[in-house]
């Protein structure tokens, strides 16, 4: 196919295209082992002992109530202190309502949890736009598991994306859509999944697309083989989780592995003994034992705790070993515990729960200064990746002013365990130093439109007090003085109205 200019640039013959998208798509196979390993132990999915070599059902048993999952709380209770209550631009109100309405036209109140869940999870994500006629461009959270970006060296700019997904309806195919500045290149596998022997019905991405040719899609296949971009730019914003000057990120999971893998070893051993060594076994010598038709002995007392055991050679001797204790198990687990708070900087109050005295007042807020300083760091590289999103939506939509708008800012809900009359009363006490009415506001937690609107609403009542005011004035009465001081007001009669 010849090339064709776009928007964007000259768009790529199908072959150039197919080999650039499996070249990434390779990429994005290579980062995938990883990756996978972040989810499966957020689910509780957890690499377990294999101990003793031949599996019993139930040592099995033992081992899936052996998970303990942890790793889950500690990504969680970060990601429930991530909530975005407004976005601030300029000085401008108006770009500030247009930010908002993208931002609510895409119900992102809702998804703003699952984006900032794959951010901490995998280390990072992506949030990508795309244009809508008569309608706000759509935000789309993107996870690394289906979607890779190659970004340039020296910008960080996204020069080109993949993004790589299975059909789950019959007849299963392979799609892929490479995003570059002039356009979206779409391609479907040449074959359904089913046809193919070695791909049977699996969890999704679960094909190397190596080994898979793919074909542009269909003209009638939901919008074609190709898009154009009339942004011009590869819609795509990375968010990462602690970025370094490498280009490297950070999962929250990743420095806890070792320790949830201890957590759950000691789990599976405590069970172990509780199965097996928590009760006293008993042992008699020197008696006869008889056996049954197949050679096996059959046991000569009936253990029940109302029965009695009595033997006649005067040889036999009973006695008992000693009953395992869990004590060393349960101070293990509470140490490993201990170490998972300390390297996630996770309160231990959140894991430790019922364990001991739970600390209440200022002591709460000491123990959490470590998570709060950790959120705050989120917060400052996710919402620099919201901005981005915001931009590039304006970017969409033609609206100029916000996309060159370098002032964009997100405004985080305070989610602090504080109560009302804490907050009330710090308020009060920072209008009495001048501080703005508005910035009050937004302190309460009131996001930039509540804030205009309570602006207006006090304008209207401070105007509407005006005006009653005035008119109480002009209806009062003058007290009359002189001769027409002692003349006396007729009496109303009784039909008077």
């Amino acid at each position: 196919m010849a090339d064709q200019p776009t928007a964007g640039g000259a768009r790529l013959a199908d072959d150039e295209a197919i080999a650039t998208a499996k070249a990434m798509a390779k990429e994005l196979g290579d980062l995938r082992p990883e990756l996978q390993l972040y989810d499966d132990y957020y689910a509780g999915i957890q690499a377990m002992p294999k101990e003793p070599r031949r599996l019993t059902q139930k040592h099995k048993d033992l081992l899936a109530m052996a998970v303990s999952n942890w790793t889950r709380l500690v990504v969680d209770v970060v990601n429930e202190r991530l909530v975005v209550g407004g976005i601030k631009s300029s000085k401008d109100g108006e770009l500030d309502k247009d930010a908002w309405e993208f931002w609510q036209a895409n119900n992102m109140d809702f998804h703003q949890a699952a984006v900032h869940l794959s951010a901490l999870k995998f280390g990072y994500t992506y949030t990508s736009v795309w244009p809508r006629d008569q309608l706000p461009p759509r935000i789309n959270g993107e996870s690394p598991l289906q979607v890779h970006v190659r970004r340039d060296e020296i910008t960080g700019e996204p020069t080109e994306a993949v993004k790589v997904w299975e059909s789950l309806r019959a007849p299963r195919h392979l799609y892929v859509s490479l995003y570059r500045p002039e356009g979206v290149y779409r391609f479907r596998s040449a074959q359904a999944l089913e046809v193919l022997d070695k791909y049977p019905v699996t969890a999704p991405m679960s094909v190397d697309l190596a080994q898979i040719d793919i074909v542009p899609r269909d003209p009638d296949d939901d919008g074609g083989p190709f898009l154009d971009n009339p942004m011009g730019v590869v819609p795509f914003v990375w968010m990462p989780t602690q970025p370094d000057l490498e280009g490297g990120t950070s999962s929250e999971i990743q420095g806890v592995i070792p320790i949830q893998d201890r957590i759950n070893r000691t789990n599976y051993h405590r069970l172990l003994t509780q199965e097996y060594l928590a009760f006293p076994q008993r042992y008699v010598t020197g008696i006869d034992v008889e056996l049954d038709e197949d050679g096996e002995p059959i046991s000569p007392f009936d253990t029940e705790v109302d029965r009695l055991w009595t033997a006649f050679a005067p040889d036999t001797q009973f006695g008992q070993f000693p009953a395992a204790s869990p004590t060393g198990f349960l101070e293990a687990n509470r140490e490993d515990i201990q170490a998972l708070a300390t390297q996630s900087r996770t309160p231990p109050h959140y894991l430790t729960a019922g364990m001991g005295n739970f600390p209440s007042g200022e002591s709460v807020r000491a123990t959490e200064y470590g998570l709060s300083r950790k959120v705050g760091n989120r917060r400052q590289t996710y919402g620099e990746a919201w901005a981005d999103t915001i931009r590039l939506c304006a970017l969409a939509a033609g609206n100029q002013a916000l996309a060159t708008d370098m002032q964009i800012g997100v405004l985080w809900d305070d989610v602090e365990a504080r109560s009302e009359g804490e907050i009330v009363d710090a308020l009060l006490k920072m209008s009495t130093l001048g501080v703005p009415r508005k910035v009050l506001w937004e302190r309460w937690g009131a996001s930039p439109q509540e804030a205009a609107k309570w602006e207006e609403m006090l304008a209207e009542e401070t105007q509407t007090e005006a005006g009653l005011g005035l008119a109480i004035g002009q209806g009062t009465r003058t007290v009359p003085t002189g001769k027409e001081a002692t003349k006396p007001e007729p009496e109303p009669t009784a039909g008077a109205a």
